[in-house]
């Protein structure tokens, strides 16, 4: 028996507070509550650092007991730096480093 073949993920899930990015049912019923952020590239670092309280009002609202907040970071100098703040005990975050320099011209 493969559980996984059961996973249902479900994308911009409606909520009395917004709109949760992606909402993962595992069998027999683990909700996981994933929220995507931006960081640099335009987007204010406190854009990011919101996530934490988002992330808990979404898990709250859904009856979920696991949350990740994903970053894709843009920023070149302090690139994966400055979300520690927003991990908890029921929540953990993930930066994805997309501050790619342009390939050299030879």
């Amino acid at each position: 028996e493969n559980r996984l073949t059961d996973a249902v993920v479900l994308v911009e899930v409606p909520s009395d507070q917004g709109r949760v990015d992606i909402l993962l049912v595992l069998p027999p019923c683990i909700k996981i509550v994933l929220e995507l952020k931006m960081a640099g590239s335009g987007y204010p670092l406190s854009y990011a650092r919101h996530a934490g309280v988002q992330l808990e009002e979404y898990m709250q609202r859904m009856d979920a007991h696991i949350g990740y907040v994903l970053i894709f970071d843009g920023r070149k100098k302090e690139n994966g730096t400055g979300f520690d703040e927003i991990k908890t005990e029921k929540l953990d975050v993930v930066t994805v480093n997309v501050a790619f320099s342009a390939p050299s011209a030879k």
